[in-house]
């Protein structure tokens, strides 16, 4: 006999099994439930005392067992919605296989396919509990109620002083509520819990609105009573309460567990208790948001930024206009810092009303007479990072160099930290600037470590890690690297995320893990796009276009190249370079000399201001060797000589080489060969210095052209060969095979890639 939570209290049921117990049959064996009534204990002690009664405590079905006995009961195998709907009724259940039952057996008869709606509580569970319930004192009753309304589990401290009953009634209420199958105890001795969601749901459902609002607002008002000196650790449940009773305290309960929810990291959750209060604001009469209704939209926009929703682009600029019409000059500074990211907000654009809300907060600090202060230096840095591509790069650096002196005049740490860790890319249109860079994020790394805030020392590890790879300083920065992402993977973000995702695509790409590579661009792409940042896409076509050069796959380029400068005219330098490169790699010479008249025609030194300046300038390098435009080489070699030593990179996207490289092509297109074979040695060991292997089959291959000495010339073109077809180098690969038959030297053949 199996008896279940349905079937055990029942007077007809205990005289069967006393029957069953005292019979004479030795096979005869009792599997019980859990509940615990007076005849159930009396029964069971005379059991034990039976050498031919067996005793089975059952415990729910586990979760596989459900999603088991719910594809029985849909009759087909549960696709990834259906087996996530199991979890979740395996969860409100407890595993009971009754229940389990009763829930399928409701969501078949909607007809809907199982896995796409949510169930409700069957009728014949509602009518399971209401006949448990009837047994039940009228106090009993009342207990239960305010325990169901408070949550699946409950603290009968709060619930007696909701309830307005003294301890030994609620105690007795509880007690039989227990025998009854209802609740369980839980440690510690003063907390409880429903057995079954879809209990504490039966009784919860069964209370008019208007009884529920009032029991929410009495647990809200027991929870300040009973927990009034660690009311912080009960602020959600405090929110909570005092929203559904609709009762004013909400928006300020609903705030702090929001800002508590903020400092915890739990970005989702904040973002609904802000939301929530601002809900109640919304329905309240008088129209316009007050100062409280300014501080949520702040924190709700700031919540939405952490957690990648790009709702909070338009949540912020709604609460610096909130600001603005309010004359709060703080709440506006405040808005509009939280609305940046780490630099710019769109690649080849200027985001006008982020700038907007930038320059009226500088504004409404200036009326008030306000002169060095912790929110102008934040504001002049971050609106100097928005400002990038605006054109006037003297400008912009101008307001960044002003945010850091001011930061430093005002001796504030955390103000020092906030106005350096946007400057990296604010002034790396310039190369020349990677000493000043270098100090730059060792300072902000040395500050941001000082600081509470994990957020900004991941921004430090990684700044400090692009600086190092650039400056050539490869163990710095593999650590900052490897800091970089571990902190970043502890913050939850989905915009530090996507930062990670992308330059570990970059990395992979320039130490010739091209598959690896390839992946994570993919993965950077989605973690990018599902944040909402607008410049995801770009971001990761400049990294497949580099990939493409990487492993020699660049004749489908054509078209999409083509698209791109013809879409965004303010990439032309970019993508136009990256056209003149792609002829030259597939020998269409022809070609490569019109796009490098077309581009030759421009004003080189236009380029400062544009952050990839190095990149671009370094393809117009490599195109203009090409064609043999030795007049305009010693032009962009003279742009180029300041800066050998350094690793050529893209935004972080990806990196180039050594400069010295571009400097070794350049002097081999003037025919100063002595020159280009010392500048493409210099390249080669800085590559294998930095783990860039096919970087370094590069250098040496063109190296190889510059030797008389033709055992030289074997040795390094042979070593470009075994480097670039173990990594899948195909350029490379081919034209090293070219270079050796042009010495008259053996080539192994070609493996299959």
């Amino acid at each position: 006999l199996v008896l279940d939570d349905l079937h055990w209290a029942a007077a007809p049921t205990v005289a069967l099994l006393r029957h069953l117990v005292t019979r004479s049959d030795p096979m005869a064996v009792l599997v019980v439930g859990t509940y615990r009534s007076t005849e159930a204990r009396d029964l069971l002690g005379e059991a034990r005392r039976s050498p031919r009664v067996g005793e089975v405590h059952l415990a729910g079905l586990d979760q596989a067992a459900v999603e088991g006995l719910v594809a029985a009961l849909v009759g087909h195998d549960l696709d990834d919605a259906g087996v996530a709907l199991a979890r979740r009724i395996h969860d409100g259940t407890a595993g009971n296989p009754l229940f389990v039952g009763e829930l399928v057996r409701h969501l078949n008869e909607s007809g809907a396919p199982f896995g796409t709606v949510e169930p409700d509580v069957p009728d014949s569970v509602r009518a399971t509990v209401r006949r448990r319930l009837a047994r039940l004192s009228d106090d009993a009753n009342r207990v239960l109620a305010v325990a169901a309304v408070t949550g699946a589990e409950f603290d009968t401290r709060v619930v007696g002083a909701a309830a307005a009953l003294d301890e030994e009634t609620v105690v007795t209420g509880l007690e039989h509520a227990i025998d009854a199958g209802l609740v369980v105890e839980t440690d510690p001795a003063h907390r409880m819990r429903f057995a079954h969601a879809l209990v504490r749901a039966a009784i919860d459902d069964g209370l008019a609105a208007p009884r529920r609002a009032q029991l929410h607002r009495k647990v809200g008002e027991a929870i300040e009573v009973v927990h009034q000196r660690r009311l912080d650790d009960h602020l959600p449940a405090l929110a909570n309460h005092f929203v559904h009773a609709g009762d004013p305290k909400a928006v300020d309960y609903s705030y702090r567990a929001g800002a508590r929810a903020l400092a915890q990291l739990a970005h989702e959750e904040a973002a609904e208790h802000f939301s929530q209060a601002l809900a109640l604001l919304d329905d309240a009469p008088g129209g316009e948001l007050d100062a409280m209704g300014c501080d949520l939209l702040l924190g709700l926009g700031e919540a939405q930024r952490r957690s990648g929703d790009p709702a909070h682009r338009q949540t912020l600029l709604d609460a610096a206009a909130v600001a603005q019409r309010l004359g709060d000059a703080d709440r506006l500074a405040h808005a509009a810092l939280a609305n940046t990211r780490s630099f710019w907000s769109t690649t080849r654009q200027v985001d006008g009303e982020r700038v907007g809300a930038l320059r009226a907060a500088l504004a409404a600090l200036d009326n008030r007479g306000e002169g060095d202060s912790s929110l102008r230096a934040r504001l002049l840095a971050k609106l100097a990072a928005e400002l990038v591509y605006c054109g006037d790069t003297a400008a912009t650096r101008e307001r960044s160099d002003e945010a850091v002196a001011m930061a430093r005049r005002l001796g504030d740490l955390p103000t020092l930290a906030a106005v350096l860790a946007p400057r990296y890319n604010t002034i790396r249109g310039d190369p020349a600037t990677l000493p000043g860079r270098l100090a730059d994020t060792a300072e902000l790394l040395s500050v941001a470590e000082q600081l509470p805030d994990p957020a900004l020392r991941a921004e430090a590890w990684g700044w400090r890690a692009v600086a190092a790879f650039e400056a050539a300083e490869a163990d710095v920065g593999e650590a900052a690297f490897a800091a970089f992402e571990r902190l970043t993977a502890g913050l939850r973000q989905p915009t530090m995320s996507w930062y990670a995702s992308y330059m570990a695509a970059g990395r992979a790409m320039y130490a010739g893990r091209f598959d690896d590579a390839e992946g994570l661009i993919e993965e950077a792409s989605a973690l990018g796009q599902a944040a909402g940042q607008p410049d995801a896409a770009m971001f990761a076509l400049a990294q497949r276009l580099v990939l493409s050069f990487e492993r020699g796959t660049m004749a489908r380029w054509e078209r999409l190249l083509r698209m791109a400068v013809t879409r965004d005219p303010t990439a032309a330098w970019f993508f136009g370079s990256w056209q003149a490169v792609r002829a030259c790699e597939l020998d269409l010479m022809d070609e490569a000399k019109a796009r490098w008249a077309d581009l030759a025609a421009g004003d080189l030194a236009g380029l400062h201001f544009e952050p990839a300046w190095l990149h671009i300038l370094t393809n117009l390098a490599t195109v203009c060797a090409a064609v043999g435009d030795d007049r305009r080489a010693a032009l962009v070699a003279e742009m180029l000589e300041p800066h050998a030593g350094q690793v050529v990179t893209l935004t972080s996207l990806a990196y180039g080489g050594a400069v010295d490289h571009y400097l070794g092509l350049l002097a081999a297109c003037r025919n100063e060969t002595t020159e280009a074979a010392g500048a493409f040695a210099t390249a080669a060991e800085l590559a294998e210095r930095m783990g860039a292997p096919v970087w370094a089959a590069r250098s040496r291959l063109a190296w190889s052209g510059c030797t008389a000495d033709r055992d030289e010339a074997v040795g390094l073109a042979t070593a470009a060969l075994d480097a670039a077809s173990s990594h899948g180098a195909r350029a490379v690969e081919s034209r090293a095979r070219r270079r050796l038959a042009s010495l008259g030297a053996p080539a192994p053949v070609a493996a299959p890639h």
